[in-house]
């Protein structure tokens, strides 16, 4: 007899640094079960951000850091259990519009879905579409990190991008007292651009019975939100998505309970292989993975899952110690948002 609730199991995870062959997969297939694996090709939907275009082709962007995997990981990729990526991110463009297109076919060809991207804004905005046990569901990804002039527009390649206007607010009494205190730092999204999102996620509600918001946001190695964070992922929900998935910031941040829908502001890193290690002083060590259940009456239940990177960058088992020290940092990180979780006793039901 059918469940008369059915449920979708979705997984997120944040920043996807692949610069190689994926060693759990190849682990996998001699045998070695991998428990985080595992979460995702058990769920019926799984996503994340992919950081690194999948090119040989291109030029490499006027910028400090470049990334680029050859496309042939891509079926790595798929037998980890990813159905949708994204590719809204500020590393995405590094080899250019051709470098984005090659990322795309590769993933494309093996059933891998992009999002958030595209070789115009109407590609790059549109939704992706994916179909769990019980609903049906739309994803939706922008960055606020936008690569030089990668911004989509009609008829020109980029990612779907939500512009932030920055500005610093001085003391002047302040200062005569003690000279050099910093400025105060406001972080606002562009009005113009945020009408778009919240409208194209209530255009998107209507016809899907679950939205899922991906945002790559934040300040990098940063575990504080900063402004702009908070009052975009609100106006997500408020149009009518069902939970919001952060990255970008490598580190993970704390969860926000709002109108009773999560806003994960930032799941930190999934995969950071040992080659990027030597580009940042302090490599991330962990991150988290987000299981949803949601029902066809619109009911959501999550749980959040540690775990620890291997010396190659790669998820591994946390330890019971190593898990109750994350889960309780993350809880206090969610008390600075206004969200008192006790993520520690199991799935927090809404």
């Amino acid at each position: 007899m059918p469940s008369p609730n059915p449920t979708t199991r979705i997984a997120a995870v944040g920043d996807l640094v692949v610069l190689r062959h994926l060693d759990l997969v190849e682990r996998q297939r001699s045998g070695t079960p991998n428990p985080i694996l595992s979460l995702l090709q058990e769920s019926d939907f799984s996503f994340g951000n992919m950081e690194v275009p999948l090119t040989r082709v291109g030029y490499p962007s006027a910028k400090r850091v470049t990334l680029r995997v050859d496309p042939e990981v891509a079926p790595d990729l798929a037998a980890a259990g990813f159905n949708m990526l994204s590719v809204a991110n500020n590393h995405c463009l590094d080899y250019g519009y051709d470098g984005l297109e090659s990322t795309m076919a590769a993933l494309g060809e093996q059933g891998v879905a992009t999002v958030g991207g595209g070789l115009s804004s109407e590609q790059a905005l549109a939704p992706r579409w994916g179909t769990g046990a019980a609903a049906r569901v739309a994803v939706i990804a922008f960055t606020c990190l936008i690569p030089l002039n990668g911004r989509a527009l009609p008829g020109k390649p980029g990612v779907y991008g939500i512009r932030v206007t920055t500005s610093y607010e001085i003391d002047a009494d302040v200062l005569v007292g003690e000279p050099g205190f910093p400025p105060r730092v406001h972080t606002v999204p562009l009005a113009t651009d945020q009408a778009e999102l919240t409208a194209l996620i209530a255009q998107v509600r209507a016809e899907a019975d679950v939205v899922l918001v991906s945002a790559h946001w934040g300040l990098s190695f940063q575990t504080q939100t900063i402004e702009y964070q908070r009052g975009l992922g609100q106006a997500c929900i408020d149009a009518g998505a069902d939970a919001v998935v952060g990255h970008h910031t490598h580190v993970f941040q704390g969860v926000e309970l709002y109108r009773g829908r999560p806003i994960f502001h930032s799941l930190g890193t999934f995969i950071f292989h040992d080659q990027a290690s030597a580009l940042v002083k302090n490599p991330p060590k962990n991150g988290l993975l987000a299981r949803l259940q949601l029902g066809k009456d619109q009911s959501l239940e999550f749980e959040v899952v540690p775990y620890m990177l291997d010396r190659g960058g790669e998820p591994t088992a946390a330890s019971p110690d190593e898990r109750e020290q994350m889960l309780s940092e993350l809880e206090r990180l969610s008390r600075n948002l206004g969200t008192d979780l006790a993520l520690r006793a199991g799935p927090v039901r809404l």
